[in-house]
């Protein structure tokens, strides 16, 4: 019986790890190695630059990642590694929300941590390909109906326990969705 309870147990700890923490781990690829998919997608749209890729190895799952810098905002388009699209992330400044905004976010923070400091936001889309390719095509982002969004917000957080980095998933409105505690891989070798 101590051997079902253990294995029961065992089986159920990546589930409660899984949804607690992120780690994510991101490395560059060629445009050869990007799904051709992925890549008609990303021709579509004028990113204004050059477009780098990413290979992004997560507790979810791998993903392909475009990122681009298009009118002074940082967008990000993740595809899964056959080449579809599943979200668009565009950065923005907190001073470019609105005040009701800002302040809820921050209420929401303060209640999480005793001291915290936003490292990033950005505005999360997810919908049909369709939908996010126009929203993708326009000159500049505007709020588009039937697209799902909310903000990602990396934040460094002091709890009792100590501080790390934490990634939040917060809706339109500002309230918690999801927290999640940044891991990070531990070296092999020393790093100076």
């Amino acid at each position: 019986m101590k051997i079902f309870w253990g294995l029961l147990f065992l089986s159920l700890f990546p589930i409660a790890v899984h949804g607690q923490v992120k780690y994510e781990q991101e490395s560059r690829l060629r445009v050869e190695e990007v799904p051709l998919a992925a890549r008609a997608f990303i021709q579509q749209v004028d990113t204004g630059r050059k477009v780098k890729w990413y290979y992004e190895e997560n507790l979810e799952g791998n993903s392909v990642e475009a990122k681009f810098k298009r009118n002074c905002q940082r967008y990000s388009v993740e595809f899964d590694t056959l080449g579809n699209i599943q979200d668009v992330e565009i950065e923005v400044k907190s001073q470019a929300l609105s005040p009701a905004l800002q302040q809820k976010l921050l209420l929401t923070l303060d209640s999480l941590y005793q001291r915290h400091k936003i490292r990033k936001i950005q505005q999360h889309y997810q919908a049909d390909k369709t939908q996010l390719l126009e929203l993708l095509q326009q000159e500049t982002v505007q709020e588009a109906r039937g697209i799902y969004t909310a903000f990602e917000l990396i934040v460094k957080g002091k709890q009792e326990q100590g501080t790390e980095l934490y990634e939040l998933l917060l809706s339109p409105n500002g309230a918690l969705l999801e927290q999640r505690r940044i891991i990070f891989k531990n070296a092999t070798h020393l790093e100076y």
